[in-house]
């Protein structure tokens, strides 16, 4: 599907185009042109590289999925991979938003729906007479800044599953607290491993000078980039406390293992002192005093119950059993 959006010179926005509307204002540098092609066939995209001159490196960068936060720059527009995140039913689903950035155009490209293009074409619709005059670096701007947003919700549900798990380790579930580790950890080193670079790109925004950019773009991606820090922040913090609840993992794993070994070395004791009775009187040695006494099994019996309720008493006095 394609969508083109046109913002012209007097403050009104035309809406599903055809890229034939395009060619007729591409040349018009009062206009602002925004084409979003969703799950796009090769001849869709092929058309709008054409009609918009992409560089091939750039295109084939956006046609091929998991690549790395970037911004590259080509003879007239800039390529900006960026990523829309979200967590669902316990699955983190990071989605490629590819940006093709010219001095009145913008195309982004991607193969899943993405809903914060949906909100930044709903508000620039709600909210176009407050900005009459096209600017291409407010436009992208805004769509950063709906794709950064968009991970708040995903850290506060990381945030609230990590209170959860260490709330299931206090309780003494370990498999679910261990199991719950695991599946956090993957994720903020997948968020990490995203946001990172996505940084590098807004940092690169706000010290470029940029052509077709106007001089205050500047602080608007600033602005976004301030995002990107808490976010980052808000992961490390999450990392160190995943640590912390794996070393807690850890330790009362190892308590557990311990209070087992002593209650296993106090049955052995108790069943060692048994043993040696009875193997001594298992010998059947001809001259022993009370072979052939005839409260002599009764006197075993009693001997090794005897001295197994002391060692009991004494073991589970020192908490071993």
């Amino acid at each position: 599907m394609i969508r083109v959006v046109i913002h012209t010179d007097k403050g009104q926005l035309k809406q599903n185009l055809s890229l034939q509307d395009v060619s007729d204002v591409l040349d018009d540098k009062d206009h602002l042109i925004w084409i979003d092609l969703a799950k796009p066939s090769d001849d869709e995209i092929r058309r709008v590289a054409e009609e918009l001159s992409l560089h091939p490196l750039g295109v084939e960068d956006a046609t091929h999925a998991h690549q790395r936060p970037k911004l590259d720059e080509y003879d007239g527009h800039l390529v900006i991979i960026f990523y829309d995140i979200s967590l669902d039913e316990g699955e983190l689903h990071t989605r490629q938003i590819a940006l093709f950035v010219g001095k009145n155009f913008i195309a982004t490209i991607h193969d899943q729906d993405c809903t914060a293009l949906d909100d930044v074409e709903k508000r620039w619709r709600d909210h176009i007479e407050s900005v009459p005059t096209p600017r291409i670096s407010t436009l992208l701007y805004a769509i950063l800044d709906a794709l950064v947003d968009g991970y708040y919700p995903v850290t506060d549900q990381i945030g609230r599953q990590v209170d959860a798990t260490e709330e299931q380790l206090i309780a003494g579930d370990l498999n679910t607290g261990q199991r719950n580790i695991i599946i956090l950890r993957r994720h903020l080193l997948n968020l990490r491993r995203i946001i990172s670079p996505e940084r590098e790109v807004l940092n690169t925004l706000t010290r470029r000078d940029v052509p077709f950019f106007d001089e205050h773009a500047v602080y608007y991606f600033q602005d976004v980039y301030d995002h990107i820090l808490r976010e980052m922040d808000a992961i490390d913090t999450y990392r160190d406390l995943m640590s912390s609840l794996l070393d807690i993992h850890l330790s009362m794993t190892s308590n557990r293992l311990n209070k087992v070994m002593k209650t296993l070395t106090g049955a052995s004791i108790i069943l060692m002192v048994a043993s040696l009775i009875t193997g001594i009187y298992g010998m059947n040695f001809t001259h022993m005093p009370e072979l052939d006494w005839r409260f002599g099994y009764a006197y075993a019996l009693a001997l090794i119950a005897g001295i197994s309720a002391v060692l009991f008493w004494a073991l589970r006095r020192r908490d071993w059993l």
